[in-house]
């Protein structure tokens, strides 16, 4: 696939297909796309949590400010909620300012995503949720900060 049609096909969706289920290896695929990313001083303040078991995802979800600015529409429509995510974590002891390196988030997240087209997935970048209700409800470790 040519480049452009990938960045093309990359958008954010918001409606997924739930018969299709997300392997953990696919995820993993996906993470494995961040180490090859650029980072800010080589700091790789990066981690991340992947769910694709329904249990976690039930939690995950409700959890995420989906789409708020588009409340009429009610998203995502009964039938159409994600198979897997992953959410995106600062590792404190590495990057206690977490905010230094948003740049570095946004390129992992926007790779992983071109990587999703590859596998025949889509996805969308969540950043309206509570860091620190995401992080008691998968029990993350403390120096771990969701951050998208």
């Amino acid at each position: 696939m040519e480049f452009l049609e990938r960045v093309k096909l990359n958008r954010s969706y918001r409606g997924f297909d739930q018969e299709r289920l997300v392997k953990r290896e696919e995820l993993e695929s996906l993470v494995e796309l961040a180490r090859f990313c650029p980072s800010s001083i080589n700091f790789q303040p990066l981690k991340f949590y992947l769910s694709c078991d329904a249990q976690t995802n039930a939690v995950i979800q409700p959890l995420t400010g989906w789409a708020r600015r588009l409340p009429h529409l009610n998203l995502p429509r009964e039938g159409h909620n994600p198979t897997a995510f992953i959410v995106i974590c600062a590792d404190k002891n590495i990057a206690p300012n977490p905010e230094r390196f948003m740049k570095d988030v946004g390129i992992v997240a926007q790779t992983m995503l071109l990587g999703s087209i590859d596998l025949g997935l889509g996805g969308i970048m969540i950043g309206n949720f509570s860091a620190a209700k995401v992080s008691e409800a998968l029990q993350l470790a403390d120096h771990l900060e969701p951050v998208l």
